[in-house]
Formats: structure tokens, sequence, C-alpha cells
């Protein structure tokens, strides 16, 4: 059985939250199926960037 999340309303101080697709919460990115996908997308381009400026460093800086 499939839930209808539409049709309930979330409201704080009388103002209505809305829906959204994902959201990033203490830096973990969570979607609306509560799935990994964004968060791990995300940490493998960190990481990506981090291993290709450590690459370049190693060539320009001295082990002496």
């Amino acid at each position: 059985m499939e839930l209808n999340v539409k049709m309930f309303k979330l409201l704080i101080n009388e103002e209505e939250i809305g829906l959204v697709s994902k959201t990033k919460f203490l830096s973990i990115i969570f979607d609306e199926h509560l799935e990994w996908k964004e968060h791990i997308k995300l940490c493998l381009n960190t990481i990506s960037s981090g291993n290709y400026i450590l690459k370049s460093l190693k060539n320009t800086l001295s082990t002496s």
C-alpha cells in the first residue's frame, strides 16, 4: 500500500512546511525515499577532488 503524502500538511506555528525532493541535514543528503544515492555522489565528488589536489601537490612538494 502506497501512502499519498500530498494528502497531509505539516504545520509549525501555523505555517505549512512544504514537501521537497531532497534536503541536507548535518551534512547528510536525504531524498524523498530516504535513499543515500545523492549523498554518496557528493562524497565521491569530494574525495575525487581531494585526490586530485593531493596528486598535484605530490609533484610540487619536496620530501627533503
